[in-house]
């Protein structure tokens, strides 16, 4: 039951996931807020908890997953960061000396200095 809170469709994972996609593509912006935000308007489940009894939306920064083994807290200040996607820099490399044209295209070298 918790599982399906955090990995199906408009659970805490896609959601994290759709947040982070839109906030990029509009330039970055407050995606922790943004992600607890949706998090409040969206996601329903009877072992999510999100308190904002006590202040605005905006102001809320944890939530709480009620697991088998009890409550778990999750604090979203740089929940986005770690969810980023990112290659690795060695793999980078990699693609970057490689000498096919496709991924010379794909990934040319870094500009001295950059």
């Amino acid at each position: 039951v918790v599982c399906d809170l955090i990995e199906k469709r408009g659970g805490i994972l896609s959601t994290l996931d759709d947040c982070c996609k839109q906030m990029m593509k509009q330039g970055g912006g407050e995606v922790d807020a943004e992600f607890i935000k949706r998090c409040i308007d969206t996601v329903r489940h009877d072992h999510l908890e999100i308190d904002t009894k006590f202040g605005r939306e905006s102001d809320v920064t944890k939530f709480d997953i009620k697991h088998y083994a009890g409550k778990v807290t999750y604090d979203i200040e740089g929940l986005s960061d770690k969810n980023r996607d990112s290659v690795h820099d060695e793999l980078l490399n990699v693609a970057q000396g490689s000498s096919n044209a496709l991924m010379q295209q794909l990934f040319p070298p870094k500009a001295a200095g950059a």
